[in-house]
């Protein structure tokens, strides 16, 4: 997901004292709470078999479209569809363009596993921008047992293909193809392999994800120290293949942050250590909605997408992060309400919560604006991190440039 804040953001920076006033630049709406596949770092799959949410109703079709429509209104520039898996929605299609009409960049995230050929055509002719597919590894074995399901890995690479060879088709560059492959114990020695996959596939983009724990079986998922140091050794030839495969390689700041701080990346935590120092700038805009109506200030902190084991048989336990309902009130008195101004004061306090802690956000720009209007020293720091990333990026790689 892209997070941009424009001139007209930078200015009216000083007003986040107040806590208030700010219009969300984007918004990450979770528009389904079925899945098909059964992922060990998430329980959203075992909902489907539980009473917890029987009781409680998505958004409708035209809850969606209102809900864009004010969002849209209020300033907000960006939408991120997610899940569960979105493309369970028969409306998907339909909700796509009315954010687009209502003028917003439209990103989809997908396992990818439902999207054949008819579908495609629907999406790509939708104006989406980018679609996100979950591909994690090279071969389907390591992918199938990360997600639960036999045959998943096929059916996701077939779906990348139906939307890349329809977008040739009509000879359009959007949507961009992403990839976001989640670095775990199975995989990580695949990713060069999977890099090697782009002229099959025809992906655009590639993003390297850690494992969060949200459920116990994550753990099992966790690199060691040793994977870690395995994956270090592996980076310069992982960024040779994509420079050859000529894509992007800003991601491999995650690899990078990840093999550095393995004390806390065995754990599942990766706060960047800065974060001491750093005003988390999230909550003034964005905010998370989950398929009920649920607002959130972030995607670590909605309840329904980090679902924990203890409350896998009650969705309806008490949230302390749910800032109120787009069913029971309007967006922008939940946005502007006394919850959200509540969660952003704390906010101001760097690590303010627990969850805080499992945060794999860069905070790069957070780290810039907050030594730019609060604390000068940070400038600083911002500056040492950068070259710290870009050193990171090429070091050991002069052998193969």
């Amino acid at each position: 997901m892209t997070f941009l804040m424009q001139g007209r953001d930078l200015l009216k920076l000083p007003r986040f004292l107040d806590c208030k006033g700010f219009a969300p630049i984007t918004v990450e709406l979770l528009i389904s709470s079925k899945c098909n596949l059964r992922c060990g770092m998430c329980n959203v799959w075992r909902l489907s078999t539980e009473n917890s949410h029987k009781k409680v109703s998505e958004l409708s079709t035209s809850e969606v479209k209102n809900f864009l429509q004010e969002v849209a209104r209020l300033g907000a520039r960006f939408l991120c569809l997610s899940g569960g898996e979105p493309t369970l929605r028969s409306d998907l299609v339909e909700i796509i363009q009315k954010a687009k009409k209502e003028g917003m960049e439209v990103t989809l995230i997908t396992n990818g596993t439902l999207i054949k050929h008819d579908l495609a055509e629907k999406l790509v002719k939708s104006g989406l921008d980018k679609i996100i597919f979950s591909i994690d590894s090279s071969n389907p074995n390591p992918h199938d047992n990360i997600r639960g399901v036999k045959g998943s890995w096929e059916k996701a690479v077939q779906g990348i293909k139906s939307v890349d060879c329809i977008r040739s088709e009509y000879k359009l560059e959007k949507p961009k193809i992403c990839i976001n492959y989640v670095v775990a114990r199975l995989n990580y020695r695949l990713i060069g392999e999977t890099i090697d996959l782009r002229g099959q596939l025809g992906f655009d983009e590639i993003n390297f994800l850690p494992v969060i724990p949200k459920t116990t079986r994550a753990n099992d998922l966790l690199l060691t120290y040793v994977d870690l140091e395995k994956l270090w050794s592996l980076i310069p030839s992982i960024k040779a293949r994509m420079k050859k495969s000529k894509l992007q390689t800003n991601s491999l700041a995650t690899l990078a942050y990840i093999c550095r701080n393995r004390e806390n990346a065995i754990q599942g935590k990766y706060a960047v250590p800065v974060r001491s120092q750093i005003m988390c700038l999230q909550p003034w805009q964005m905010a998370t909605i989950d398929p009920f109506g649920n607002v959130y200030p972030c995607c670590y902190t909605c309840m329904f997408q980090n679902l924990p084991d203890e409350h896998i048989h009650n969705l309806l336990t008490e949230d302390q992060f749910n800032m109120g309902n787009i069913k029971e009130k309007a967006f922008e008195d939940i946005w502007n309400g006394d919850r959200f101004v509540w969660f952003r004061t704390k906010s101001k306090q760097p690590l303010a919560f627990e969850i805080c802690k499992v945060c794999n956000y860069s905070f790069r720009r957070d780290m810039f604006l907050t030594g730019l209007f609060s604390k000068p020293s940070l400038l600083l720091r911002y500056l040492n991190e950068l070259f710290r990333t870009f050193y990171d990026q090429t070091q050991a790689s002069y052998f193969y440039s």
